[in-house]
């Protein structure tokens, strides 16, 4: 009880600095084997997947700061209310280390890189270090005395350059946190000074990390062993793993708000699949907005390979959806309405076609006999929007070029990509399926669907090879749906098969209810001669013909036809 009245006071104490603050309450670890097993040499740690802080008591004592708890939980509470380590802000922050280090040069699954994330890791939880602590000294908390405790891996020249930006950031006099160091550690870190002095709020810190890197970078030890225990850097990188960092507090140890985390069992292979799509879910919405920070989709992946998010394909999809997000067309919760069916007319009826459409009373009353593919007939309908309600929402054919003329999507943002990720994402929130074809020297496709990660994994398919138009496949396509059908083509303008896809796209317009298809050239005052007669042509076919020649078009024209053809309400 004593315990437990101790950290109730010292939490109490410790939220003070901060306001208000809605936290599990603390797990400290009172004896030395509970802690050793659930936090190695660590002092203290704030566990980002379940907002709770873990104290490493014996470790604490045992350097002669067994009195400054308050302090401790203090520093663990900033961690989450002054430098939130939400997966999309703390990935940004990442970000802006990798590009301090250069770790977007390294080549994907080079050793390099995995040893550059954890050093990355590092940096961002120094930095956020240094603005915690500063609020912890103004607040009036005993940080000097603290660090002062603290002297294990004072002699690195790490640890005595961030003592010294400490110093100079505070005001203190020289020697109050560390002894004299020598010319390049003061000059190091009175340009840390200036970092951190110059930033002005949230919205500086990608840049201050970035410099922040470059300065430390250099004093970074072959091993950290020393010192590594003192920042609580392994904190900052289980959100994603979640769960206890290890085991119960055990004999003397205290926990509260929530038990043991449950018994794992084995799971079916069903079962299996079923939780990895709902964790992959979970994860792609909460690093939702993280996209339109990275410029490309392979930094993106690396970024979450580093972190454990999300398999090679699965990175891509998530990169492109995230940034189709902000342009794709939102609809309102209530809905229009569909109209009533009615009859238009009388088409012929073939054994392919299935049996609920033929129409066996007009058969017998036109023809006298029942003869497939002669005499059988079916009645076509349309359908009517109620009054003043609106209009049908036409399916989405959605044929994207995967040439090698195109960029290559998992490499460099694709805008082309892009805008077909805005169209699909889209007509999935009207409500409408999505049939996509990608091809280039072969095509693959897929029925019209509702499936977001299998448009996602198709749209970032590149082939690569020739462009050929696909144009039987996508007359196929147009002729299965069960309801008026829209047509997209993005692709460039170098078609090797011009006449035959002329051919197929005036008989796919003769069942599509329209048609954008979106050309891409390079930057000219005039298309060439043969491209001006091939749009020409297109476009008498009754298609709307757009040409681009910046890929930053493709991405405004896929969200101008997506609000075209899906208005909101």
């Amino acid at each position: 009880m004593d315990r437990e009245r101790l950290v109730e006071e010292c939490w109490e104490l410790a939220k003070r600095p901060w306001g208000f603050v809605q936290l599990r309450h603390p797990v400290v670890y009172w004896e030395p084997g509970p802690a050793q097993a659930a936090m190695g040499g660590q002092i203290a740690f704030f566990n980002f997947a379940e907002k709770s802080t873990f104290v490493n008591y014996p470790a604490l004592a045992a350097r002669g700061a067994g009195d400054y708890l308050v302090e401790i939980l203090s520093h663990e509470i900033g961690h989450h209310t002054a430098v939130p380590a939400d997966p999309p802000s703390d990935a940004i922050l990442l970000h802006a280390a990798y590009r301090g280090l250069g770790l977007y040069e390294l080549p994907e699954e080079s050793e390099e890189l995995r040893c550059g994330h954890q050093e990355a890791v590092f940096w961002v939880n120094l930095f956020a270090d240094v603005l915690v602590n500063t609020v912890l000294y103004h607040a009036g908390l005993r940080v000097i005395e603290l660090y002062r405790k603290l002297t294990v891996g004072e002699g690195s020249p790490l640890w005595r350059l961030y003592l010294r930006t400490l110093e100079l950031l505070w005001d203190l006099p020289s020697g109050t946190l560390v002894a004299e160091v020598p010319p390049r550690i003061a000059q190091d870190a009175e340009r840390l000074r200036q970092i951190f002095t110059h930033m002005r709020g949230k919205a500086d810190w990608t840049q201050g990390v970035a410099l922040f890197v470059k300065v430390f970078h250099p004093y970074w030890p072959a091993d950290t062993g020393p010192w590594a225990h003192l920042l609580d850097y392994h904190g900052r990188s289980n959100y994603r793993r979640g769960g206890r960092p290890g085991a119960d507090p055990g004999p003397g140890g205290m926990e509260r708000s929530g038990g043991k985390a449950p018994v794992a069992k084995r799971a079916s292979a069903s079962e299996r699949r079923t939780v990895d799509k709902r964790e992959a879910a979970r994860d792609e919405h909460i690093l939702g907005g993280l996209a339109e920070h990275i410029d490309s989709p392979a930094n993106y992946r690396r970024l979450l390979k580093g972190l454990g998010f999300a398999g090679t394909k699965a990175a891509e999809v998530w990169y492109y959806r995230d940034l189709a997000r902000r342009f794709a067309v939102k609809l309102p919760a209530t809905d229009w309405l569909r109209g009533d069916d009615h009859p238009e007319g009388l088409a012929r009826w073939e054994p392919g076609d299935p049996p609920e459409e033929l129409d066996l009373l007009a058969t017998l009353t036109t023809g006298g006999l029942v003869l497939p593919a002669v005499t059988t007939v079916k009645r076509e309908s349309g359908t009517t929007a109620t009054h003043g309600r609106g209009r049908v929402r036409p399916w989405l054919l959605l044929v994207l070029d995967a040439s090698g003329s195109m960029p290559n999507p998992r490499y460099r943002l694709s805008h082309a990509v892009l805008a077909a990720f805005i169209l699909a994402e889209s007509a999935l929130n009207a409500g409408v399926p999505v049939a996509p074809v990608v091809f280039s020297g072969d095509y693959e496709s897929a029925d019209y669907t509702t499936d977001r990660d299998l448009l996602g994994s198709l749209l970032v398919r590149y082939p690569g090879q020739d462009t050929y138009f696909p144009g039987e496949e996508v007359l196929r396509l147009c002729r299965a749906a069960r309801a008026p059908v829209y047509l997209c083509v993005i692709s460039d303008v170098a078609l090797h098969n011009a006449p035959e896809a002329l051919e197929y796209l005036a008989q796919i317009r003769q069942v599509v209810c329209g048609g954008t298809l979106c050309f891409v050239y390079r930057p000219r005052e005039q298309p060439p001669p043969d491209v001006r007669r091939m749009l020409e042509a297109v476009s008498r076919l009754g298609y709307q013909v757009r040409t681009v020649t910046s890929e930053e078009e493709l991405r405004d024209l896929g969200a101008g036809t997506a609000r075209e053809l899906y208005p909101g309400l």
